[in-house]
């Protein structure tokens, strides 16, 4: 096991720490955040394992996936007007699972990598995120830097930018190609850590007073 691994975990589990912990004290969109940390936090060392035992985690993932998108889409729901007030955020992660499902049984055996559903989930949190940013820009009563959503926001757009630019490159170029794995596993380890880095001095902030709570009303 790697420095990079135990940093990343220990990342992940002060981040799952901070959430449950002081669970009472975000919102109902953070707490889906927090749901989101935590169930990180089981995947990735299970995932290593199966990595280490098995030679292969896809079927780990290509799990997780469909359930990551439907808890980002809940947040999002609760989080932008728009999505809201049409419960376009449930119907779209749930429309998510059963895609994922066709993919699976269809084009993309689970033991390989889901590329198509990863590109339609990064597509999916990108237009969240675009949503997002403009109701936050409309808000004249505060400054966009204010709000813990816009912050969360942001972490979200770049993350899934850089996942969205390498599947397409993987998809691309030639998989087999060493150096295309390399620059790949380089791309999405910093993606990762800048996200997570992201998303704890966001709880950090708001447990400080620091920033403003996102609004479900």
């Amino acid at each position: 096991m790697s420095v990079k691994w135990y940093l990343y975990f220990f990342l992940l589990l002060s981040i799952a720490a901070i959430a449950l912990l002081k669970w009472q004290h975000f919102s109902k969109a953070e707490r889906l955040i927090g749901r989101l940390m935590m169930l990180t936090l089981l995947v990735e060392p299970t995932a290593y394992f199966a990595s280490q035992r098995w030679h292969n985690n896809m079927p780990i993932y290509n799990i997780f996936s469909p359930i990551e998108l439907f808890l980002v889409s809940l947040y999002f729901n609760y989080a932008v007007t728009y999505l809201r007030r049409r419960n376009l955020g449930i119907i779209i992660g749930g429309a998510g699972i059963v895609l994922s499902i066709l993919n699976t049984i269809f084009l993309q055996p689970i033991d390989t990598i889901n590329s198509n559903f990863l590109l339609f989930e990064s597509t999916t949190i990108i237009i969240y995120c675009l949503l997002a940013l403009h109701q936050i820009l409309l808000d004249e009563e505060h400054l966009p830097y204010r709000y813990a959503h816009f912050w969360i926001t942001l972490c979200f757009l770049l993350f899934w930018s850089a996942t969205f630019t390498g599947w397409g490159f993987y998809a691309l170029l030639l998989p087999t190609d060493k150096s295309i794995i390399s620059l790949f596993d380089k791309i999405l380890t910093t993606a990762n850590f800048i996200f997570y880095l992201g998303i704890g001095t966001v709880l950090m902030l708001l447990l400080k007073h620091k920033l403003i709570p996102t609004s479900c009303a």
